[in-house]
């Protein structure tokens, strides 16, 4: 079963999960053969933005965080912390220049 939160990238043979930090990149030697192709390190919190299938290149957007609420409440049961407001990013990731893996 392929994880709800990885592109898989038939063209190249690659897929990514890109919904905790860091996410790894995966390559398909043959069709039951597979091997780590990178780790890569975004920030905090990250999460999944989308893939542009022409390019490959794939979309990551985080925020810098607050501290954690003390208590849950009804609109926050979780305790996440506050995203600060403005401080929304976004990171391109790219295949680097160079031979295909």
């Amino acid at each position: 079963m392929i994880h709800p939160h990885t592109y898989i990238h038939p063209n190249a043979k690659l897929a990514t999960n890109v919904k905790i930090d860091p996410f790894t990149v995966i390559h398909q030697d043959g069709p039951d053969s597979y091997r780590v192709v990178e780790t890569v390190q975004t920030a905090p919190g990250a999460r999944n933005m989308g893939l542009d299938a022409t390019t490959h290149r794939l979309y990551v957007v985080t925020g810098r965080f607050g501290p954690p609420p003390a208590d849950s409440t009804a609109d926050n049961p979780r305790r996440r912390p506050p995203v600060i407001p403005g401080s929304f990013m976004m990171m391109v990731v790219e295949r680097a220049t160079g031979p295909k893996p």
